[in-house]
Parts: C-alpha cells; structure tokens; sequence
C-alpha cells in the first residue's frame, strides 16, 4: 500500500482536498517518488529533492542490482548440471564482471528514466541536491549547479533512506574493506572474501559470491545466522544446511577482532564473541583468515544526520531512525516519514 493509499484509507477520499497544494518530498526512492507522483495525480503542487540518481536505494544499490546479481549466478549453478539433462556446451563458461555491470547500469537508467518521464507527465518539479529542513514550512536546497535554493511547503514528505553501517574499528575503503554498495560493482570477482554479518544481506551475497568462484567465509556475533526476531530458527539452520553444500563456510558466536593490511590480501583474526551470551562460546578459539576482500554487512543507518530535524524537533530514537505512526504521521503536524527511514515497528506520536 503506497503513502497516498494509506492517508486516504485513513482520513478518507477528502484527505487531498485538506491538504494545503504545495507538497515536498526529499528523497526519490520508491517511497518517494510513488508519493510524489500519486500527490500530484491528485493536484498537487509537487516539488521531489534528490541529492543522488532518481530511484534510491532499491533501484541504484539494492534490490534491482543485487537481484541482477543473483539472476546470473543462478543461472551459472544451472550450467554446473547441463550435463544431467543432456545439454552439450562447447567452451568455457565463465562470468564477465564488466558485462554484469553494463547489464545493471542498464536497467537502472530504464527504470530512472521511466520514473523521470511520470515526473514530467504529472509536472512534478525534481531538484537534484540534497535537501534539508531550514525552518518550518520552508525546505533548504543546496543544488549540484546553482545557489542555494528554499522551497516552501505545506505539507513535508520525508523519504531519505538509509546507507551501510560501518564499524568503526574496520571503516570502508572501498578497496580491501568494501560496503554492500561497493560489492555491487566490483570489476573483478575476488578468490577470497570474509563477510562481517549473517543476516539477510551478508547471506545473499555469501550465495551469489559462492556462485561466481569466490571461497566466502561469514564471520556472525550471534548462535545463528540470520539471527533476527522475525526469523525463526527453522530458517537459519534450512541455509545454514544450504551453505554447508555449497562450501560456504561460516563462524557463529564469533567476531572480527582485528583487521590488517598484508600485501594485496587482509588478514583477519577472528575471536569469540561479546555480544553472543552462548555458552559454548568459551570453547571458541581466535583464527586467523587471509582474503582478498571484507564485506561489512552488520545492518544499516538512517540518512537523519544534517537534515534539520532538530529544528522543528522532528522525533526520532536514539538510532537516529524517525518515529512516526501507522498512518506515517511524525510529532510535527504536516509532516510525514515513509520508507527505509522509519522506526521499524510504527508507534503512537505522543
């Protein structure tokens, strides 16, 4: 159910029609921009900033690249059993990392283009910059190519996304010690890789990297991978299982300890866990790794930081995640947060 959806099944097919007609949205993700499109449909004045490319998240470093990927390394699994069925393939079967990424660069352009061309049928004004709350009722610009901009609003969309977190005792370098964005366009597949992290991303890419050659090996603080409180045990032990067969070796109850440069590789010592509360965790003895690359995929962060909500006093928890109610109403009147943004589980704004 989109944003506009859900103030109207809220408030009823008048909720428009109250709104005040200058409506803006930061942020151009799915979120976003089906709002913003949606808003406009119903007449309103519509104004979307965006610092980065049209589509967020799940269009640029998410779910469409990451799904891509995921595609081809199935289908190169696939190529393992051709000669079960019958099939005779003539020469080497190989991945071509550069291909890969021209195929997804490709899509997202189609997809953004799509997105831009619904703006310009609605007339929804898009500004490329990144957009911050300068007071109350007026949105700070700051453009790409011009000055500083204000744009006035009635009514405040707020759909900024998240990004990787990083730890700080291994920040990203984009070249040894990478993000989930970064291993979304690497040139080359690397032999080796450790991932920090066993959820849903750090598994996924276990998965896809296995597939294309890369021995991978998931360092997890907790008893299991995917050790989160939707998942149940089940779950985990199915692609634990699953990991097994494919060679995919991980390390429960256990912690990347300390990570250094060695030549063209990183070492890596593992030792047991602080977070883990495990009772074999005291059998756990330190290891030390050498890969070509890390993958840091221990969650993410909301995109709050030098937005402004402080001036308005816009509610948030001690994450920096934005609180706001089922219908995606925030404390302050007028304004509403949807997306990555969000406080995972809705709560009434007192």
């Amino acid at each position: 159910m989109t944003f506009l959806e859900v103030l109207i099944k809220a408030f009823g097919k008048e909720v428009l029609k109250s709104m005040s007609s200058k409506i803006v949205v930061i942020g151009a993700g799915p979120g976003g921009y089906t709002a913003a499109i949606q808003a406009a449909q119903q007449g309103a004045e519509v104004t979307v900033v965006e610092q980065e490319t049209i589509g967020g998240v799940c269009l640029n470093w998410g779910c469409i690249p990451s799904k891509i990927m995921k595609e081809t390394a199935e289908m190169l699994k696939k190529f393992d059993r051709f000669s079960e069925f019958g099939l005779v393939v003539n020469g080497e079967i190989h991945l071509d990392p550069q291909r890969l990424i021209a195929r997804q660069k490709e899509v997202i352009q189609n997809q953004a283009f799509g997105i831009q061309k619904l703006f310009k049928n609605y007339n929804v004004r898009c500004i490329k910059g990144f957009g911050f709350i300068k007071d109350y009722k007026v949105i700070g610009v700051k453009p790409t190519d011009s000055e500083n901009l204000e744009v006035p609003w009635d009514q405040l969309i707020l759909s900024v996304g998240s990004q990787p977190q990083n730890l700080s005792s291994i920040p990203f370098d984009g070249g040894k010690i990478i993000s989930s964005n970064d291993a979304l366009m690497l040139s080359s597949i690397p032999k080796t890789m450790l991932i920090v992290g066993g959820g849903a991303i750090g598994c996924e890419f276990a998965f896809i990297f296995s597939s294309f050659g890369t021995k991978v090996t998931i360092v997890e603080t907790m008893p299991r991978l995917l050790p989160l409180p939707s998942i149940d045990e089940d779950c985990s032990r199915v692609i634990q299982r699953e990991m097994k067969k494919r060679k995919i070796a991980f390390l429960v109850n256990q912690m990347v300890e300390k990570v250094e440069e060695d030549g063209e590789k990183v070492r890596v010592t593992v030792g047991p866990s602080n977070f883990s509360g495990a009772p074999e965790i005291k059998n756990v003895k330190p290891l030390t790794l050498q890969v070509a690359k890390v993958l840091v995929c221990i969650g993410r962060k909301p995109n709050t930081k030098s937005i402004g909500l402080e001036n308005l006093g816009v509610k948030k928890d001690e994450q920096g995640w934005i609180v706001a109610d089922g219908q995606m109403r925030t404390n302050i009147p007028g304004v509403y947060a949807i997306g990555d943004v969000l406080v995972y589980c809705f709560r009434q704004i007192k």
